[in-house]
């Protein structure tokens, strides 16, 4: 199960790193704004610690306009992070397989 995670998170960063043209990426202001945002729910916010969402995004990169998809979503908690990261100019598919 691990290393299945582990595929499918390669493939996602591939997938954000094969944009041809690209935003910058998002300072540590922008991911504590995506983090922080009012209108996420108590429950995320409190695995943000524990499931190390700063670094998550800082690893992913996800950046305004970009197009991605989270294989294994399951609950949708990176999915929503990557879609906020992604802004209103980009796009993120989701399954749980």
């Amino acid at each position: 199960m691990n290393l299945l995670r582990s595929v499918l998170l390669l493939g996602i960063f591939a997938m954000f790193h094969g944009c041809a043209t690209q935003a910058p990426s998002l300072t540590r202001e922008q991911i504590n704004a995506v983090l922080c945002a009012p209108d996420r729910a108590e429950t995320d916010k409190a695995n943000d610690t524990r499931r190390k969402a700063s670094e998550l995004l800082q690893f992913i990169d996800p950046r305004p306009g970009m197009q991605a998809l989270d294989l294994g979503a399951s609950g949708g908690y990176t999915s929503q992070l990557m879609a906020r990261a992604v802004a209103a100019t980009g796009q993120i598919g989701r399954a749980h397989v």
